[in-house]
């Protein structure tokens, strides 16, 4: 779908004062979160990112890619209280510029009612409000996504490829597992007309540079030749979660951590029988559609763990009511619009659709929690706007039809996992 800016030259101011109208509302809304809530305590890797952003003493169990800690990093000098809220300003101030962001790119692909309703998607998003306050680079990568999603609608030139190749390697130097992006932006090198070595070289380079160099310094400064162990861990917690699949998300968690610093793997019982490989594969079915319902299905993390579970301390006189409204956009706001776009499928161009289905399964494959979504949000929401701005009275084609069946039919059959006991 590319795009022709001629018919919207005359109205981009139109687009920049919508756009910016929707940060400010989308940052006084962070603001207003903030204060009401006001976490007192670092949750899980939240007090990771602030040892890593303080050159702090190694993890014994693993090292991570640098910039997920890089909105900690500029406020490093100031007493840790301050640090930590700096730094909950600063991605507050990136999830709005996502909103704003994501409404630009909407009203250049489909004008003024599209750009509205991206931002409006966002905007309503409780799950990303109370998200953007923490310190997870979730929101980060949302806005990388966004950037990558725009930068390959149309690449038509080295220096498009380039754009696109410093976009993935920014994604992963933040996540490891947004290695996805140099792999969803290598094929766009052979469809190009420039020359296929060169393109390769420019989408793929960054990343690989990025890649070697973190594995020669880790390697150098903890004797670990790569750039990060987390996805092993990650693995570690897979195995865990296959032979004890009633477990809640934190007692997994907490029972792969324990394996990994005694030096055990995955907390799996030696004298454990071996499983039939058929058992094996079922298991390993229902594990996957697990984690896929835990990532697109109701929310969990923040219902349960930051809100019902008070794990960030919130102040007592200023928690946030989970039913009602609140709860009901918990629960299924995320889950619809990735609907919409299921939906609208066949409306968004094929390397788009591509990016998102490699995204998700790499995200459900590797990870846990409903929160790792939020890097999706900002692209379903702009291209979920589009689509329904530009050919909203268009019938679903039949693809889209059958993968919006076969989700809503998960999430009728498969639970997500519980982030703690309730």
């Amino acid at each position: 779908m590319p795009f022709d800016p001629t018919p919207f030259a005359t109205s981009a101011p139109k687009g920049v004062l919508l756009a910016l109208g929707l940060f400010v509302i989308a940052f006084t809304l962070q603001l207003f979160a903030l204060r009401r809530l006001a976490p007192q305590r670092l949750v899980g890797d939240e007090a990771e990112y602030l040892r890593i952003a303080n050159g702090g003493p190694r993890s014994t169990v693993w090292v991570r890619v640098p910039l997920g800690a890089a909105l900690l990093r500029p406020f490093r000098y100031r007493a840790a209280a301050d640090q930590i809220d700096a730094a909950r300003l600063a991605n507050s101030a990136v999830s709005s510029l996502s909103v704003g962001l994501a409404a630009w790119c909407a009203f250049q692909a489909g004008g003024l009612a599209a750009g509205a309703l991206a931002g409006a998607l966002l905007l309503i998003s409780v799950e990303r409000c109370i998200l953007a306050i923490h310190l997870w680079p979730d929101i980060l990568l949302g806005l990388w996504l966004l950037l990558f999603s725009q930068a390959m609608r149309d690449p038509g030139s080295l220096p498009d490829m380039a754009v696109l190749g410093v976009i993935a390697a920014l994604g992963f130097l933040t996540r490891v597992d947004f290695l996805a992006l140099a792999v969803v932006a290598a094929p766009l090198a052979a469809l190009q007309d420039t020359a296929f070595w060169p393109s390769l070289c420019l989408v793929a380079g960054p990343t690989a540079a990025a890649v070697v160099g973190l594995s020669l310094w880790n390697g150098k400064r903890h004797g670990i030749w790569a750039p990060d162990t987390t996805a092993r861990f990650n693995l570690a917690v897979a195995a865990t979660e296959a032979t004890h699949p009633q477990l809640t998300t934190a007692a997994l968690m907490q029972k792969t951590l324990a394996a990994a610093r005694g030096g055990t793997r995955g907390g799996t019982p030696p004298d454990q029988p071996v499983e039939s490989p058929l058992r094996v594969a079922a298991g390993s079915l229902g594990l996957a559609r697990r984690r896929l319902a835990t990532l697109t299905g109701p929310e969990t993390f923040v219902r349960q763990s930051l809100m019902s579970g008070n794990r960030a301390g919130y102040g007592p006189s200023h928690r946030v009511h989970i039913g009602g409204v609140i709860g009901l956009n918990l629960t299924g706001w995320s889950s619809c619009l990735l609907l919409a776009y299921l939906l609208t499928f066949h409306q968004h161009p094929p390397i788009l659709n591509l990016l998102i289905i490699v995204v998700v399964a790499v995200q459900s494959a590797v990870q846990t929690r409903s929160r790792y979504r939020m890097s999706l949000l900002p692209v379903l929401a702009t291209n979920v706007a589009v689509a329904i701005c530009s050919g909203g009275a268009a019938l679903p084609s039949w693809p889209g039809l059958m993968l919006a069946l076969l989700f809503l039919g998960l999430l009728a059959t498969t639970r997500p996992r519980a982030e703690v006991k309730t």
